[in-house]
């Protein structure tokens, strides 16, 4: 298998990253890490992990 072009891999390296980012501001957004959770805490935890799963499978199923 061929190596991707450079710019693809850029592509992927920032979309990765981006995510990355996206998911630490999340968690550094709770001002109190020793405070309960609240409601919507618990709810953005399970969509991300539902999205995550969600596209796990399509990764597997070949069709991302």
């Amino acid at each position: 298998m061929a190596p991707l072009p450079e710019s693809e891999t850029a592509a992927c390296r920032r979309a990765y990253y981006a995510g990355a980012h996206g998911i630490l501001m999340g968690i550094l957004d709770i001002p109190n890490p020793e405070a309960v959770p609240t409601e919507e805490d618990i709810l953005m935890i399970e969509d991300l992990q539902e999205e995550l799963a969600d596209f796990a499978t399509a990764v597997i199923e070949g069709r991302a």
